[in-house]
């Protein structure tokens, strides 16, 4: 940040926010919530100081996801600011996300209602309108848990497959592989309305849960469903004639070889 000081002053504001929020992108990669809470507290701060009111709220929807992993004692304060401030706006579409983020939080605390379901289709809309990609995609991924609650399968798959394509485009391991699983239980669940029967297909969900604990840092969790996927991998390779083709391509997957290796080792 000392460079930033060595800059012309018309240039240092935006500068020290651009930097202090792709750190703060840095820290969440790294699992390091407490270090993202630290910068993205620190480009609120500046924003309001320079009466930057659109991207403070912004940023205030961005603090919340961060304190909703680290310090839930004030996360619901940080939400109901976002929301509150988004208010004042007379950008429309910040407070639409203002109060979308609102209702995915309710929804997690077990408090959300049916005008929930509105406040997150109507921010969808218009980040689409927008172009505006990644909050476009973090409301998709809010719409698709929902839709899994609401039993409505399609519609949660559409969701979640949007926001894996989002995440893989935009370089960003939590979109795409939260898309990813939640694609995965919903195809499980029309699978099974459908009463088509795929035994122990369930191991994709494991393997896709080990990749998105393993990119959080949870390398223990991620151990976890491994193992779980690949048994599950193996049972469904096992009740397979050995002629057929698809037997043959399970037993050559990654999760197999692997931990033959690991056994032999």
């Amino acid at each position: 940040m000392t460079r930033v000081e060595r800059l012309p002053s018309e240039t240092q504001t935006d500068s020290r926010l651009a930097l202090l929020r792709q750190r703060a992108l840095v820290h969440r990669t790294l699992n390091d919530w407490h270090g993202m809470v630290t910068d993205l507290e620190a480009v609120v701060a500046v924003a309001r100081a320079e009466d930057r009111r659109e991207e403070e709220v912004g940023d205030l929807i961005s603090l919340s996801w961060a304190l909703f992993h680290s310090d839930r004692s004030r996360h619901l304060v940080i939400v109901e600011l976002a929301v509150e401030r988004g208010y004042e706006l007379e950008n429309d579409r910040l407070k639409v996300y203002a109060l979308a983020n609102r209702a995915y939080f309710r929804l997690d605390f077990g408090v959300w209602q049916d005008e929930e379901l509105a406040a997150v289709a109507h921010a969808v809309a218009i980040a689409r309108q927008a172009r505006d990609d990644r909050p476009l995609a973090l409301y998709r991924l809010i719409q698709s848990i929902l839709d899994l609650n609401l039993a409505d399968y399609a519609g949660a798959l559409a969701a979640a497959q949007e926001v894996a394509r989002f995440g893989l485009a935009m370089g960003d391991d939590y979109l795409h592989l939260g898309g990813q699983y939640l694609s995965t239980w919903a195809l499980l669940a029309l699978v099974a309305i459908d009463g088509v029967e795929v035994p122990l297909a369930a191991w994709r969900v494991y393997e896709t849960a080990a990749e998105l604990h393993l990119c959080q840092g949870q390398a223990g969790l991620a151990q976890d469903f491994r193992c779980q996927a690949e048994a599950g991998l193996s049972r469904l390779a096992g009740s397979l004639d050995e002629s057929d083709p698809l037997r043959r391509s399970l037993l050559a997957h990654p999760l197999l070889q692997d931990g033959a290796a690991h056994k032999m080792g």
